[in-house]
């Protein structure tokens, strides 16, 4: 192992099953995981020497087997031989690819009037001006912009 920081729950820290060996084991297997569905080392078959290997300062291999039993008997791996040698290994109870629950999404009725809705449909045009009243646009000499630069003829009645 890289001897990198793997953050576990405080109730799996205080669990009396489980030995300090078997949760640094834990922790190698946290950090080797690497899907969602808890599968580690990408679902590949490992063995008691892929641990060793990874593990500094190793225990013998019969301590690791050990360790990996208590683990399975807490309930915290799943463990599945392979018929050419190995194990493939899910961790169960993992937070490391924990799944972000959002909030519920909020039910529309269909038969109610949503009250924004109606507030931003009785008036939309309220404080706007005219622009052909803006005394810049209101220049006699070039008729202005309802214009187009022409003169228009009055109509007398």
């Amino acid at each position: 192992m890289n001897e990198r920081f793997v953050p576990l729950s405080e109730n799996l820290l205080h669990r009396e099953d489980l030995s300090a060996n078997a949760l640094k084991l834990y922790a190698l297997l946290v950090s080797n995981q690497t899907s969602a569905d808890g599968s580690v080392f990408y679902g590949h078959a490992v063995g008691y020497e892929w641990i060793r290997s990874r593990w500094i300062g190793a225990p013998p291999l019969r301590s690791v087997q050990r360790y990996m039993k208590a683990l399975k008997d807490a309930k915290l791996v799943e463990i599945r031989r392979e018929f050419r040698g190995g194990m493939r290994i899910w961790l169960l109870e993992s937070v490391k690819f924990a799944a972000k629950i959002d909030p519920p999404a909020e039910q529309l009725s269909l038969l109610s009037p949503v009250a924004t809705m109606k507030r931003a449909v009785e008036n939309p045009v309220q404080n706007v001006s005219k622009i052909s009243d803006s005394p810049v646009f209101n220049n006699d000499k070039f008729g202005g912009i309802a214009r187009h630069g022409w003169r228009q003829k009055e109509v007398v009645k």
